[in-house]
């Protein structure tokens, strides 16, 4: 019965490990980015209050738009293949944002982005029903939850800390 319950452990699992590890950090890097987006914005640009209250609405409005239709995409498509053809745009897009001077222009990218990473987690979860045995589906599910709620306080906790270390 021991050797049982350390063989149905989501733990000793290393395709969910693996799979959890990388939505772990995806997901705290979305809110760090979030917030580090905000300060240049603030700082960098000097922007009015209304324009940086644009940001969190272009990572928004795509998962309002399309994520009823990136599900229906990720199901019918390989779904290691979307994630990382996902993650490498969504890279080129953050990396073109370092280039970006021009406010509307970074908020388009934004866009952008959010809207190439709403395939990303249906195509997690999909991957998870994959490699996690049935009996241990709820609680994958359940710590996938926890780690994206977890960031939203977590991503830009970090980030102010380092914002207020380093001068922005």
């Amino acid at each position: 019965m021991k050797n049982q319950e350390i063989d149905q452990s989501i733990w000793n699992n290393k395709m969910y490990l693996l799979l959890f590890s990388s939505y772990t950090i995806s997901t705290l890097g979305k809110f760090f980015d979030m917030l580090a987006v905000m300060l240049m914005f603030s700082y960098v640009w000097q922007a009015e209050p209304w324009l940086i209250s644009l940001n969190p609405v272009a990572y928004a409005v795509p998962y309002a738009l399309f994520s009823q239709f990136s599900g229906i995409f990720v199901d019918r498509g390989k779904k290691v293949k979307i994630i990382l053809v996902a993650d490498l745009l969504t890279a080129v897009c953050t990396i073109s944002m370092i280039f970006t001077f021009n406010l509307w222009m970074m908020l388009g990218i934004i866009f952008v982005r959010a809207t190439i990473s709403t395939v990303h987690f249906p195509a997690q979860q999909a991957l998870v029903k994959q490699v996690v045995h049935e009996d241990l589906l709820m609680k994958a599910v359940t710590l996938n939850g926890t780690v994206n709620q977890l960031s939203k306080v977590i991503g830009p906790f970090v980030g102010a800390s380092i914002a207020a270390a380093f001068s922005p």
